[in-house]
């Protein structure tokens, strides 16, 4: 037996520090690195301290077991050795174990939904993708089809395979009759994998553009993605087609099966089929939408034709309700009965959503998901309104190489509507620049990084009156500024 000082250990002694040794390697080794790998991950603010005591700890951890072999100098550079050689080693095996388990608990969840979905065969499942307006297009539907019938959806934007078996498992019922998800994808292979989940017989493409070409690395990348949920279909599946967008058109051109096309602009036909159903007669008025919906699919005369009332801000709603009644009517709702339902139709948060701000401002609050249509139409919108009108914005996300002459064209339309536009994200300022310099304009713009900046410069021009439009995600300081505990009101005028 090792011996230190002369004098010998009795061996129940050397048991006892063998034993403290293991105890302090399992928690050094094991339990402290699993909590600051699993703090790190969850965002815990204190993890960093925890994790630079225990870089502290391993060497006088590592330290007690050798000592009881070895001499105390030589028990020391030993353990600063293995140290550097193993604790890498150490935190790579714990991702990884984390990451297997991880992997682990969402292959059960898939399957398990896959397994409950399976007991529905008769379910209806209606699936939507697309750039943009697919949560406003879900919501819509699932509002119409709810009038008459038990249906399911997806919550909020929830558009992934996980929140989509989450979906499956907490919200299908026996008297479930139809389930309307949103399919969304951040790379190619992800909506495969969700109708393998979910297979929809009713797929719509509400629209594709720029939106997400930093993700997917092109426009024809992005369509091949979203087409993936039309590939999914049935051979008695039925494809809804946005008819005024031009890549909604070329999917539909590779789409052999059943098809349906809507279109707000009055097309008759669109490659060569006839349209299915039109908005005719659209008024956007200060604090809602009306317009003609008819089924054109049996003429447009007064019989097939029917006045409908939205709610909601901006012209770009019309698209969206368009999907989700040429969907409601292929399932044998009524022209009346969705003009009736569409009456319980409200603005989504961040889906240009009217706040009443503090000091009689009025918030047109659209920061939930921007993409260069979406804010063209928000600026329509905002033309129309009386009185200052001040833009707050960070920009858009994820174009990739479109992004410069998005924000360029979107900054033109900023420069002719908006009295101030306060730009709180450097990124292509000299592209909004550029298109702001295009017109004569009299808007004011000004850039402020940070929110505390944003609310002193808000503080000094804003008065009575003002309606200041929130384009993108922005710091909550911010809103809570404006609107300084007043309730919040989706129907304010």
């Amino acid at each position: 037996m090792a011996v230190r000082s002369g004098l010998t250990r009795p061996r129940a002694t050397v048991k006892a520090l063998f034993l403290l040794a293991a105890l302090a390697a399992l928690l050094l080794y094991g339990i402290l690195p699993a909590v600051v790998v699993i703090g790190y991950s969850a965002g815990i603010g204190w993890l960093p301290a925890l994790a630079q005591y225990v870089q502290y700890l391993y060497v006088p951890g590592l330290w007690l077991v050798l000592i009881l072999l070895v001499d105390v100098t030589t028990a020391y550079l030993i353990s600063l050795t293995l140290l550097t050689l193993v604790t890498p080693y150490l935190f790579q095996g714990l991702i990884y174990l984390l990451n297997q388990l991880s992997r682990l608990g969402y292959d059960r969840k898939i399957s398990a939904a896959r397994l409950h979905a399976a007991d529905f065969p008769d379910l209806q499942v209606v699936g939507i993708t697309g750039s943009y307006g697919k949560t406003s297009t879900k919501e819509f539907l699932s509002t119409l089809l709810a009038s008459q019938y038990p249906v399911a959806k997806t919550p909020a934007n929830n558009n992934t395979a996980i929140g989509l078996a989450n979906a499956v498992l907490g919200s299908l019922k026996p008297d479930t009759k139809y389930f309307v998800g949103e399919y969304g994808a951040y790379r190619d292979g992800e909506i495969r994998a969700m109708t393998e989940i979910l297979r929809p017989r009713i797929a719509i493409v509400t629209a594709i553009n720029e939106q997400h070409i930093e993700l997917f690395g092109s426009l024809e990348k992005t369509i091949e993605a979203k087409y993936e949920l039309i590939a999914a279909l049935p051979p008695d599946g039925v494809a809804v087609f946005n008819g005024d967008n031009p890549h909604c058109q070329a999917m539909a051109k590779r789409f052999d099966g059943h098809k349906l096309f809507y279109s707000a602009k009055g097309k008759m036909q669109i490659t060569g089929t006839k349209t299915a159903v039109m908005a005719m007669n659209i008024r956007e008025n200060a604090d809602s939408l009306s317009f003609d919906l008819i089924d054109s699919r049996e003429g447009l005369s007064d019989d097939h034709k029917v006045a409908v009332v939205l709610k909601l801000l901006g012209r770009h709603h019309v698209d969206n309700f368009l999907a989700a009644a040429s969907a409601a009517l292929h399932l044998g709702m009524t022209l009346p009965q969705i003009a009736a339902a569409a009456g319980a139709i409200r603005p989504l948060p961040g889906t240009m959503y009217p706040r009443q701000g503090k000091d009689e401002i009025r918030i047109i609050d659209d920061s939930y998901s921007v993409n260069p249509d979406g804010f063209l139409a928000a600026l329509n919108y905002l033309e129309q309104v009386p009185g200052r009108k001040i833009l707050i914005t960070k920009g858009m996300q994820e174009l990739g190489s479109a992004a410069v002459d998005a924000h360029r064209r979107v900054g033109e339309k900023a420069g002719k509507v908006a009295d101030f536009i306060l730009l709180m994200d450097r990124s292509y300022e000299d592209a909004w620049r550029e298109g702001i310099g295009h017109n004569e304009t009299h808007a004011q713009t000004t850039v402020y990084t940070q929110a505390s900046d944003a609310i002193e410069y808000l503080r000094k021009i804003l008065r009575a009156g003002d309606t200041v439009l929130l384009e993108g995600r922005l710091p909550p300081t911010v809103l809570d500024f404006l609107t300084d505990g007043v309730d919040d009101c989706a129907d304010c005028n």
